[in-house]
């Protein structure tokens, strides 16, 4: 192939047909055959002139079977080799049926002319089925089109369940690589079910204390070799959380929740940027009281690199995100500091007893129920991750309660050093320091 993979294709058995031979054409005419469960029907095949070796052979069918087995065939064939076997990771329930038409060369041309490309163009369409990648929780009855071809891809009327709710989605990848997808679904009551696979016991308890459902759109937009724009928003006034102040609250109060990831505009007047601001990303998070805001840096592409001739590598995803500046606020703007990641929080009242309680209750219901998976150890937090907390931080609480009294007036001024924090603390009470 063009870039070096393997022409690997496996073969269907069963196959039950005729070709045909006229002067300088050929045909052939398949009523059936198979690939594991996967049945062929209605496959016809052409080369309308046999004398001249341009002319490619046309093979148009359609196919029906378990998603499973299709999966299988792209894994066993040089698509594989090409997706580094990702869908192996992909666990499918349900029939789909598939309509193909290839194009495929008869030669390949002398070097240094680039070789043919294969035509094709066809269509997917979902039947009820189940589909769930890795630990992720599963997409189950779904059903639309998925329509394809060299360059595009169409999402027609996809619906499904995920995380307990409808969700319906619609977008496509258009011919100079850019791409659009817009979902509109519904959080099902049943979180902590529906992620019980992939969250540890801690997890699932805290979730179970938020009750009711939601709607929430979310809509992603990209250009090739580029970070894509994101822009998620849910009206969370049918949720309730079953927590202390400030983020408690119950069924019909309002919260908004909103998130947005977007490339920088060239030419921001922005002073502390880095000079290749090209490369610079804007994110921003609101979930009730809390606001957070970040300046990214893009280091490296944002592609997928392959190697066909060592498989088993994993994908080269070519980019990383590197956090220039932050800030995290709770009831006050998320203003950007000068350099690094800061903190800042102003509350009327904090029960930072109930807060314990919370956890303490949880961390022992998690002992309860499952106790080796409650033990089990932790990875350590990824670097990655890590760069998105803050180093400083500037709180305040107007009465805080903590170890069963009442603390008014409390600031507290706090900054990391190489993993360890230091703070002044001041209250009408006390005042210190901790280290």
């Amino acid at each position: 192939m063009m870039n070096g993979t393997p022409q690997i294709w496996p073969g269907f058995d069963g196959i039950d047909g005729t070709f045909h031979l006229a002067q300088n054409k050929l045909g052939f005419d398949i009523d059936r055959g198979h690939y594991r469960g996967v049945r062929v029907s209605k496959v016809t095949g052409r080369i309308d002139d046999l004398g001249n070796r341009e002319g490619k052979l046309w093979i148009d069918g359609r196919a029906r079977g378990p998603l499973a087995d299709m999966l299988h065939y792209v894994d066993d064939s040089s698509l594989g080799i090409m997706a580094k076997h990702a869908t192996r990771k992909i666990d499918t329930k349900g029939d789909a049926a598939l309509a193909l038409t290839l194009g495929i060369p008869r030669y390949r041309p002398p070097a240094p002319l680039p070789p043919i490309k294969t035509d094709y163009k066809g269509s997917l369409t979902f039947g009820d089925n189940d589909v769930r990648y890795g630990n992720l929780p599963s997409l189950t009855h779904l059903h639309g089109r998925a329509d394809f071809a060299e360059k595009t891809i169409t999402l027609t009327g996809l619906s499904a369940q995920l995380l307990g709710g409808d969700v319906r989605a619609k977008g496509g990848v258009k011919p100079d690589g850019s791409y659009t997808l817009n979902v509109n679904g519904r959080i099902g009551a049943d979180l902590a079910q529906r992620l019980d696979a992939c969250i540890t016991p801690q997890t699932k308890l805290f979730l179970q204390r938020i009750t009711g459902t939601a709607p929430y759109e979310l809509h992603v937009h990209g250009i090739k070799k580029a970070l894509p724009l994101v822009q998620a928003s849910s009206d969370l006034t049918g949720i309730g959380f079953d927590l202390p102040t400030p983020f408690g609250k119950a069924q019909g109060e309002p919260m908004p929740f909103s998130f947005s990831f977007a490339p920088l505009p060239q030419g921001s007047d922005d002073s502390n940027a880095p000079n290749d601001q090209d490369n610079l990303h804007d994110a921003r998070l609101t979930l009730g009281p809390v606001q957070a805001h970040y300046l990214l840096q893009q280091i490296g592409q944002a592609r997928v690199n392959v190697d066909p001739q060592n498989p088993a590598q994993p994908m080269d995803l070519r980019t990383r995100l590197k956090v220039v500046r932050g800030a995290l606020a709770v009831k006050q703007p998320a203003d950007l500091p000068s350099q690094g990641v800061s903190a800042v929080v102003n509350l009327n009242d904090l029960d930072a007893d109930a807060w314990r309680k919370v956890f303490a209750d949880i961390s022992a219901d998690a002992q309860a129920q499952s106790p080796a998976a409650a033990d089990a150890p932790r990875p350590p937090m990824s670097d990655a991750v890590r760069q998105f907390l803050p180093k400083r931080a500037a709180i305040h609480f107007t009465t805080l309660k903590l170890a069963n009294r009442r603390w008014e007036n409390v600031a507290i001024g706090a900054i990391e050093t190489d993993r360890r924090w230091q703070a002044n603390i001041a209250s009408n009470q006390l005042s210190g320091y901790l280290a």
